[in-house]
């Protein structure tokens, strides 16, 4: 079902609190995969350091067009 939510681009905010997908293994990490243009996921943002460890994983590349702007909260 997560899947469905990558035809929306511009998603930039979600929490999955107390959904049973929270309860699978490295579900942050997929969750940001799946939903690139994401700032927010869970009430925490999703750190510049965050996208590089999971981009280093297999993830989006730096500057892949597909990418989200990076937008950060001060």
């Amino acid at each position: 079902e997560v899947d469905r939510l990558s035809e929306l681009p511009h998603l930039m905010e979600i929490s999955l609190m107390n959904n049973p997908v929270s309860r699978k293994p490295n579900y942050r990490t997929a969750i940001i995969k799946r939903l690139p243009a994401l700032i927010v996921l869970d009430g925490k943002e999703i750190t510049p350091e965050e996208r590089m460890r999971i981009e280093q994983v297999g993830g989006m590349m730096p500057g892949d067009p597909k990418a989200p702007p990076m937008i950060h909260f001060a």
